[in-house]
């Protein structure tokens, strides 16, 4: 007979499937249409979507504001970055996503660990947000505002030319956003670019 596992062990498990497959759980969480219906019915999603990056200094501080216009109702994304390739003075101290639109999304998880990310030579954040998991939040209504806030601390006195631009993470995150049918709503990404004063 198998063991039970414990609690932890379980929160442990979920959380892990969730980093791992957000691709995947995202096309879960969502209705489904038919491979027929998805076939027949093209959907007008009107002006290009757009995922846009502000970052701003203070001090040493700098905080990088993830937006998104969109211009019909949302249910997920999954919004990867890419900010070095291992050797940027900056360091991740948190993604926030109080005071945002999608403060009342049912998951929302800003990962930038190796362990998180799943990739061990990038300095990267995975944001993935679901509206719902099955209770009553409603998707995203048309839009535009800040969906993430993430926080660095600079590293360096000296001037820094600050990227954060968007990438692919293991196994299969790349940047979507999926309407309430299931659909992959077109998009583009405007990366950020900030020239830091150093500490």
């Amino acid at each position: 007979m198998s063991k039970l596992l414990s609690h932890n062990q379980v929160g442990i498990s979920v959380k892990l499937f969730f980093l791992t497959n957000l691709f995947f759980l995202l096309s879960l969480a969502l209705p489904k249409i038919s491979q027929a219906q998805a076939q027949v019915k093209k959907t007008d999603h009107g002006k290009t979507d757009t995922c846009y990056i502000e970052i701003t200094q203070k001090k040493d501080k700098l905080v990088a504001k993830v937006s998104i216009f969109n211009d019909q109702k949302l249910s997920g994304a999954a919004i990867p970055l890419k900010y070095g390739d291992g050797k940027a003075p900056l360091k991740v101290d948190s993604v926030s996503f109080l005071e945002t639109r999608v403060e009342g999304f049912a998951w929302k998880h800003g990962g930038f660990t190796e362990k998180t990310v799943l990739n061990d030579s990038s300095q990267a954040i995975l944001i993935g947000l679901i509206a719902n998991l099955g209770g009553p939040q409603p998707p995203l209504d048309k839009g535009n505002g800040a969906v993430a806030y993430i926080y660095f601390t600079l590293k360096t006195a000296k001037p820094y030319q600050v990227t954060l631009d968007t990438t692919s993470l293991p196994p299969n995150n790349t940047l979507m956003l999926v309407d309430p049918e299931a659909q992959v709503v077109p998009l583009v990404f405007k990366k950020g670019s900030f020239k830091a004063n150093g500490k």
